[in-house]
């Protein structure tokens, strides 16, 4: 969500984020040209930095978030559910 009193870093680090983003993409799409490792290097260090981020959050299996809202069983009604 953008905040209006971070519209400064907003600013700064978007350009580097797309550009890492797209760097990203691109390779996973084309299955990393055949590479099983990745070399990162540029003039940024921002802009290696958050590929290097982008690159490794794809290797990581994707987390289970909860439903937002979802309330949590409490013991009692959990352990009567469970038994017969």
């Amino acid at each position: 969500m953008f905040r209006p009193d971070q519209a400064d870093e907003y600013l700064l680090l978007w350009g580097v984020f797309m550009t890492s983003f797209l760097v990203d993409d691109y390779l996973a799409d084309n299955d990393f040209l055949g590479a099983t490792q990745t070399i990162v290097t540029s003039a940024s260090s921002k802009t290696s930095i958050c590929l290097a981020h982008c690159l490794a959050e794809r290797r990581r299996p994707p987390q289970r978030r909860p439903d937002v809202g979802s309330q949590p069983q409490s013991s009692s009604r959990a352990s009567a559910s469970t038994t017969t």
